[in-house]
């Protein structure tokens, strides 16, 4: 039994003896088919899907040991292993992108520093992960920028914008980058991350009516992080050194 194989078995032994490997078994499921009982941590290690999340818990291994230090310090050690602990690895398990995984271990790490023992709180969060892609996340993180309202924006700069204008490839490369964009940001939109900061246009004109020399330029369209957008953006980042 090599380091992961007995952390595993550590997390979910310990606390449940007579039901660990019940709980392992739930959590292999390939498609609609049950993996059947199973005697051993290593026998587990046998099936495809297994094998993937065991690649991927041998490169957190280090983070999970000391996840698992802090577990074991923690008033909720029964509820982060008997119920958080098989979840994350459930989640782990059926990602599709390998580069996730220390996203998920990052909410999980929040989740035990922050002494968070509702599961119904917790499912949220990782419901709404499982359905983002890499890209996702990119756009999310990446044009959060509070110190300019939490905006999330894109906008074509001059050189850019000629190049649009006089060149037709490069004018369709750009369209498609702006289509996929805007799927991203439609999509977190839908999972309630991001909401459209709409303006007031009232205001606008009035404000033009008072300053009639004032300069008037139609404003992109802009995002802001809604209130569970910032609490999952917290959830999810990656604690500071």
């Amino acid at each position: 039994m090599d380091q992961v194989e007995k952390l595993i078995h550590d997390m979910l032994n310990e606390v449940l003896p007579s039901a660990a490997f019940d709980i392992a078994e739930t959590i292999i499921d390939v498609g609609s088919a049950v993996v059947p009982p199973l005697s051993t941590i290593g026998s587990i290690m046998k099936s495809h899907s297994i094998r993937k999340l065991k690649k991927r818990l041998d490169k957190a291994e280090p983070e999970l040991r000391a996840l698992k230090t802090k577990i074991e310090a923690s008033e909720y050690e029964t509820f982060y292993k008997q119920e958080l602990f098989p979840l994350i690895l459930n989640y782990i398990c059926e990602e599709d992108e390998d580069e996730k995984v220390s996203i998920y271990i990052n909410g999980f790490e929040y989740t035990i520093d922050q002494g968070i023992a509702e599961l119904e709180t917790i499912f949220h969060y990782y419901d709404v992960l499982a359905e983002l892609r890499i890209s996702d996340m990119v756009r999310l993180f990446n044009q959060y920028i509070p110190k300019r309202h939490d905006k999330l924006e894109l906008k074509l700069n001059l050189r850019d914008f000629v190049k649009y204008e006089n060149d037709p490839k490069y004018r369709d490369e750009w369209n498609a980058k702006e289509d996929i964009t805007k799927y991203i940001d439609n999509k977190l939109i839908r999972l309630g991350l991001v909401i459209i900061d709409k303006h007031d246009g009232l205001k606008e004109l009035e404000e033009a009516l008072n300053s009639p020399n004032r300069r008037t330029r139609r404003r992109d369209t802009e995002y802001k992080l809604t209130r569970f957008g910032n609490r999952f953006v917290k959830f999810f980042s990656e604690k500071e050194k």
